[in-house]
């Protein structure tokens, strides 16, 4: 008898438990065998002998034409790839009713979305301290205004000379966002969302990796322990005058001193501990004074107070007309853990997957290979799905940098304009550009930037902003009045039309029909040029400060 192979991809484990229930021995002097699905019937390709005992009678190989009735074996449906401790084995189970036609569809891209919108959500949370006034932010921080009161600004609207309540610094002089990584060291900001997933699918492949419940739950547990961040606002510092000059803050503060709580994701506000001030010799059983504000349990502010003679007061007058009414500078510090590091890498901080059980053996060297196996793959091509790799979703500015072009506004526009053009440009790279994507809320809360969404026409999956929808954003989140409309056509009927000469920074300029656009206008550049912040569709797929010629249809004027 002679076989050969089927043409069918083999795609099991080949082993003589699975061959011999299908095995036929000798029957009536004649052989009939069938070895498995993957073989049929052939009479053109190889000879198989047995072995006999040596008291067995000879025996021949049947001929074609003698063989029996041909036996139809049957072919297993396809079952998908094998499951393997170093594959994303969640990306190939779909739920009843998918077809399993689209990654996108699988529970495993349904996992990623959910983690995705869980740190887009907390990157928005952090983003929003940006975009606060000092007041603001120093209350979500538990600190009275008294943290953020300067002198007073004869330049200020909202200042009463009278009135040292209304001295309030009314935005930020510098912002310094700084990423950490597991050890405490600089980062790049990269995400590790990879990283977890990868975790995630080995621990339950020696589960019951298609339960995406407990999968989620588990990548969720690793990622709250695995990001922290920490929030502070310095002390209030003056310049050499900055009603007509600018001086330098103070140093931005060291990872020592911002150092955050050992819990996840949450906000913190570096002051004097009791602790720290009993150890210091401090007085702190004495109950507070006008010179201090309780902050909590343990916390407390020293204030200082001012007590000056008539002369000084009308020296402090003289200089508060022509001298600097102070500023305030904030500053973040972003920590995430990932696989390296020492001390606080994700396999430290897994407290599920360092507990062994009777299918888990715990992280070993080998569990952990095939982590990084699993991460050596080109997800993309392996799976369909597309795994950001950085928490921030493009090239921000720098403080410095916002400084420039805020230097660039002239004397004399409004505070409103400025406020609109700071945060349009705290903005850059921190928003995706996404067709047709409008604004769920003002500021960054609320909208998940970032985050895994159905691909829009050119595939673009990161949830964002299209050019009109930014630009109603960033007007809704500065003055606090949604746009009547957010379209680019729609945006023509808004405010009031003005001719170029009349252009102020925080004006918006459309272009409409094939090449419709809109941005926000900065200043003049180059001859025929315009410095425009906008909402790219470009290959940056983000907000960008750019020069552009001035080819634009309408020119429209939104707040005074």
């Amino acid at each position: 008898m002679k076989f050969k192979k089927n043409l069918m991809p083999f795609t099991g484990i080949f082993s003589f438990s699975r061959m011999a229930p299908l095995l036929l021995m000798l029957a009536g002097g004649g052989v009939s065998i069938a070895i498995s699905h993957l073989y049929t019937l052939n009479t053109e390709t190889f000879e198989v002998k047995m072995l006999q005992p040596a008291s067995a009678p000879e025996t021949r190989v049947q001929t074609a034409s003698e063989a029996a009735p041909e036996i139809e074996i049957p072919v297993p449906a396809k079952t998908g790839p094998a499951i393997l401790p170093d594959q994303f084995n969640l990306a190939f189970s779909f739920p009843e009713g998918a077809d399993g036609s689209d990654p996108m569809e699988s529970r495993g891209a349904s996992v990623y979305a959910s983690l995705s919108a869980e740190e887009a959500e907390w990157m928005g949370n952090i983003y929003n301290y940006t975009s606060m006034p000092p007041a603001q932010a120093a209350a979500r921080l538990g600190l009275g205004p008294e943290a953020v009161t300067g002198k007073y600004n004869r330049l200020d609207e909202a200042h009463k000379k009278d009135d040292p309540s209304t001295w309030l610094i009314p935005d930020w002089k510098q912002i310094h966002i700084t990423m950490y990584n597991g050890d405490r060291g600089p980062s790049d900001g990269r995400s590790n969302l990879k990283e977890i997933l990868s975790m995630a699918s080995v621990y339950t492949y020696y589960h019951d990796y298609e339960d995406e419940e407990a999968f989620l739950q588990y990548a969720r547990q690793l990622w709250q322990d695995s990001h922290s961040f920490h929030v502070s606002i310095s002390d209030i510092y003056y310049c050499d005058g900055c009603i007509g000059g600018e001086g330098a803050g103070p140093e931005t503060a060291t990872d020592s001193e911002i150092a955050p709580e050992e819990t996840a994701a949450e906000e913190n506000v570096e002051e004097k501990t009791a602790a720290e001030a009993e150890s210091a010799g401090e007085d702190i059983s004495k109950p507070a004074t006008p010179s201090e504000i309780s902050l909590g349990p343990g916390y407390y502010l020293e204030l200082k107070e001012d007590r000056l003679s008539a002369s000084e007061a009308e020296a402090e007058a003289a200089e508060e007309e022509s001298s600097c009414p102070g500023h305030v500078d904030l500053n973040i510090s972003i920590y995430t853990n990932g696989l390296e590091g020492e001390s606080k890498n994700l396999y430290v901080l897994d407290r599920q997957g360092n507990t062994p059980d009777d299918s888990w053996p715990g992280w070993t060297e080998e569990t952990k290979n095939y982590v990084s196996l699993l991460m050596e793959k080109d997800w993309a091509e392996e799976y369909g799905l597309r795994i950001s790799q950085t928490i921030t979703t493009g090239i921000a500015l720098g403080t410095d940098e916002i400084s420039e072009y805020m230097d660039m506004l002239p004397d004399g526009i409004s505070q409103t304009r400025k406020d609109l053009i700071r945060f349009a440009l705290e903005s850059v790279g921190k928003v995706p550009y996404y067709w047709g994507g409008k604004p769920y809320a003002a500021g960054y809360e609320g909208n998940q930037f970032g985050s895994v969404v159905s691909p829009d026409e050119s595939g673009r999956i990161q949830r964002g902003l299209d050019c009109s929808g930014w630009i109603s954003w960033v007007y809704w989140s500065v003055t606090g009045n949604r746009l009547p409309y957010e379209s680019t056509a729609g945006l023509v009927s808004c405010g009031t039309g003005i001719e170029p000469e009349q252009l102020q920074p925080g004006d918006i300029l459309i272009r409409r029909e094939e090449e419709a656009h809109v941005v926000i206008f900065l200043a003049w550049g180059s001859p025929g040029n315009i410095i425009c912040i906008h909402e790219s569709s470009g290959p940056v797929s983000n907000v960008t400060v750019e020069e552009k010629q001035f080819n634009w249809q309408y020119c429209r004027k939104l707040v005074e």
